[in-house]
């Protein structure tokens, strides 16, 4: 169990009746017995709530409500005195650890001047009427402390103050310990409504419902400001979680599209790998078929050679013939000689053809070469670029699961093109569908940008709005501060006046007006109460005034008539 402060006495010096009088509590409880205008309500009334919190509006006092009785009735009686000095004091004890702490009012009224107030704390476990006192005694009477001399006797150790709102707070710290002041004063107003005397009549379940709810902690905003950042909190992150959603689904969407766009640009590549490979193959064709003529080529040079030989060896063999022939017939040996030398011509001719067609042969086959090196070059380029794009295919794979993949592949390597087509036209329709998705994309990141402005947009907005409750709640506090000026105000103007005092309730009924005012029309009903109250008592006034009026004519009359009669008494002869 929590060892917290328990009422443990109270006490009262030159107070009512009492000049020096303690209650002890008994586990923080006390039974006050007795006979009906014994005191008991004034004895109770005076600690619950004044001592807690030093406010002696009459109202407060009471436990009925009534405003009759004003605190300086309880130190000056009716007319009995003109000055006196009192205490109340409350003393507190923890059971653990036998601590003692005193909370104390001292006050000093004088007839026809504003009470004087002094409050006081003791913290240093003195305990009134043991090791400290609240008066000096003078043979055998006690004078209370004055204010500068009860400041003396606590010390610097203890608490002293002179203001009523101050006192309060220090109670609530050192006693209570509520974290704000505001749940400290509904505790107050909380006992001041149990304490009613007649709590049992009318008990209804609505009466309880009130003090179960007028008994519950008023949450302010700050309070409720964790919550309420909580909840807005919340709904951030389910919206955030709602936009993220949808933006997974739209990345899903454009994951795919993607998937279908690489899918297309896998079928260009292997497209473009097809086409690169019927170019080689064609080039590959073009060279065999130089290479066969440059071969075919060879062959006929190597026969032109053989041919060339064996004319040469005819040519021999015909000189050998000639210079053979000389001594024949010249006639024959001429035939002969022409013979020869047309088939020496002919023979030149053909050789000179046959070199001629050499050249040809040799500049073809050059340029074949050439060209053959052209091609085996841009065939290497071609299949370097294939190696290049099947690679970057097969990084794509890794990322995109491609279905066609594998068959894209098998395509490339074993050099088919049949299906291809198919595969394009796929790949054209993803490639739409992607561009739509990347218009979708800018649309989107468009609508993030526009969705962060607003996000700052708001942020300002709820700084604005903090700060302008943060103002609210002064505002009020200022309003409550005023209310209860107001009520002092009105209560001392009431006590001061001596032509017109409100009938029984108006007060109350102002009271309760100021603490729900809210505007100027307010104001004026209240003064309509006051007025009314005024008007109907004036009304009364005079109509008693014309009464008594009337009846000082009555008795005027009837003293006329007794003069006169006593006129006639007198003026008659003395009887013999």
């Amino acid at each position: 169990m929590i060892n917290r402060w328990k009422m443990n006495r109270i006490g009262f010096v030159n107070f009512w009746l009492y000049d020096e009088e303690d209650f002890e509590f008994g586990d923080g409880k006390l039974l006050l017995r007795g006979q009906n205008g014994s005191g008991k309500s004034i004895t109770t009334q005076s600690f619950i709530p004044f001592v807690l919190d030093g406010d002696r509006t009459p109202s407060r006092l009471d436990p009925f409500g009534s405003s009759d009785r004003r605190m300086e009735y309880y130190f000056l009686g009716e007319e009995e005195k003109d000055e006196a000095t009192g205490y109340l004091f409350l003393e507190f004890k923890k059971e653990h650890t036998n601590e003692y702490r005193t909370i104390g009012i001292g006050q000093r009224a004088k007839r026809g001047k504003p009470m004087d107030f002094w409050g006081f704390i003791v913290l240093d476990g003195r305990r009134v009427g043991y090791d400290l006192w609240l008066y000096k005694e003078t043979g055998n009477t006690k004078i209370p402390y004055d204010k500068r001399e009860m400041k003396a006797e606590l010390g610097e150790h203890n608490i002293f103050t002179d203001s009523q709102k101050e006192y309060k707070k220090l109670v609530n710290q050192y006693i209570f310990g509520f974290r704000k002041e505001e749940q400290y004063e509904q505790f107050i107003r909380l006992l001041i409504k149990v304490r009613a005397p007649k709590l049992s009549k009318e008990f209804k379940p609505t009466k309880v419902y009130d003090i179960l709810n007028d008994s519950l902690q008023t949450l302010s905003d700050e309070d409720l400001r964790t919550m309420v950042d909580a909840m807005e909190k919340m709904d951030e992150i389910q919206d955030s979680l709602d936009v993220l959603n949808r933006a997974f689904a739209d990345v899903k969407i454009i994951r795919n599209e993607y998937i279908r766009y690489n899918q297309y640009l896998l079928a260009k590549k292997a497209q473009a790998y097809l086409k690169k490979k019927d170019d080689v193959e064609a080039a590959q064709q073009d060279y065999t078929e130089k290479q066969n003529q440059i071969n075919g080529l060879n062959t006929e040079l190597k026969n032109i050679s053989v041919t060339l030989q064996e004319l040469s060896d005819k040519e021999k063999l015909a000189n050998v013939e000639l210079n053979s022939l000389l001594d024949t017939d010249l006639e024959e040996i001429d035939r002969k000689l022409e013979h020869a030398k047309r088939e020496k011509t002919e023979l030149h001719d053909k050789e000179q053809n046959l070199e001629t067609k050499i050249s040809e042969y040799n500049e073809k086959i050059k340029r074949k070469e050439y060209e053959l090196k052209k091609l085996n070059s841009l065939l290497e380029e071609n299949k370097n670029e294939l190696l290049c794009k099947k690679q970057e295919l097969e990084n794509y794979q890794e990322t995109l699961q491609l279905e066609l993949h594998e068959e894209v592949i098998r395509f490339i390597e074993m050099g088919r093109v049949e299906g291809a087509e198919e595969i394009s036209n796929k790949l054209f329709a993803l490639k739409r569908q992607v561009e739509e998705c990347i218009s979708l994309l800018r649309s989107f990141e468009e609508i993030s940008r526009k969705y962060d402005e607003i996000a700052e947009e708001l942020d300002h907005v709820r700084k604005e709005k903090n700060e302008k409750e943060e103002k609210l709640s002064e505002a009020e506090r200022s309003v409550l501060l005023s209310q209860d000026n107001w009520i002092v105000q009105l209560y001392s103007r009431v006590e001061s006046s001596e032509c017109w005092k409100p009938q029984e309730g108006i007060l109350k009924e102002a009271e309760n007006q100021i603490r729900e005012y809210q505007a100027i029309t307010d104001a004026e009903k209240i003064q309509e109460l006051f007025r009314h109250d005024y008007e109907k008592q004036r009304t009364l006034g005079l109509e008693k005034k014309q009464e008594l009026l009337q009846a000082i004519c009555g008795c005027d009359e009837k003293i006329d008539a007794s003069r006169q009669e006593l006129e006639d008494i007198q003026s008659r002869e003395d009887i013999e």
